[in-house]
């Protein structure tokens, strides 16, 4: 029986990769470097901000990337007018949390979690949040995943994550959850998911599907 739902941020909380992008190469171009190239910037979007930093800079001085990091941190002039709420995620949410524990698994720090909740006002149904800095290990090491499961008191083949990336699949896989695939990017046979919507109304059905055939879903 499925008991929780783990939810990813970026990418399915929020359709941020637009508005994300767009303030990395702000700060990577105020700090004297280089203008990031495009398909740097794709990389970024499913890695933490420390990462896409050291990625788009190409900076090896840890303190100088550390230093850029915190700056980046703070969100100053972050476009918030990009960012996008997927349809009908409200009432999906309050569905799944008459039936489901809920919690949210992400790579952004826990301000950037608040900016969720300032979008969408869904804080009183989410039970556990694991942002970046409350553990040493993000995905696709299972450290964040295990921190929320045991959390919720629930067992880890008893959890389904929804995330929109490789790192998030993998996670999930090393974690013994189930995993749903939701994204408007990645094609389902990329990354060869148990599950993939693009439409976020689905998930219920899906997680039911799974709940009644946990041996062929899982992954």
């Amino acid at each position: 029986m499925i008991k929780a739902v783990l939810f990813d941020v970026d990418g399915v909380l929020l359709d941020s990769k637009e508005a994300n992008a767009k303030y990395l190469e702000n700060i990577i171009i105020r700090a004297g470097y280089r203008k990031p190239e495009k398909k740097d910037l794709e990389k970024v979007f499913h890695i933490s901000l420390l990462d896409s930093i050291k990625l788009l800079t190409k900076e090896r001085n840890k303190t100088k990337i550390t230093k850029l990091w915190k700056q980046a941190e703070l969100k100053e002039n972050y476009p918030f007018d990009l960012i996008r709420v997927p349809e009908d995620i409200k009432e999906t949410i309050i569905k799944l949390s008459k039936k489901y524990k809920l919690g949210i698994v992400t790579s952004r720090a826990m301000a950037g979690v608040e900016e969720f909740f300032h979008y969408t006002r869904l804080q009183n149904y989410f039970e556990v949040v694991v942002a970046s800095d409350i553990i040493k290990n993000p995905k696709p090491d299972p450290e964040s995943l295990f921190f929320a499961i045991s959390k919720l008191k629930v067992k880890p083949n008893e959890a389904v994550y929804i995330g929109d990336s490789r790192n998030d699949l993998i996670a999930s896989k090393k974690a013994g959850a189930f995993f749903i695939l939701y994204s408007n990017y990645f094609e389902y046979p990329l990354l060869k998911a148990g599950m993939w919507t693009r439409d976020f109304r689905n998930l219920p059905r899906l997680i039911s599907i799974i709940g009644r055939k946990r041996s062929y879903f899982h992954i």
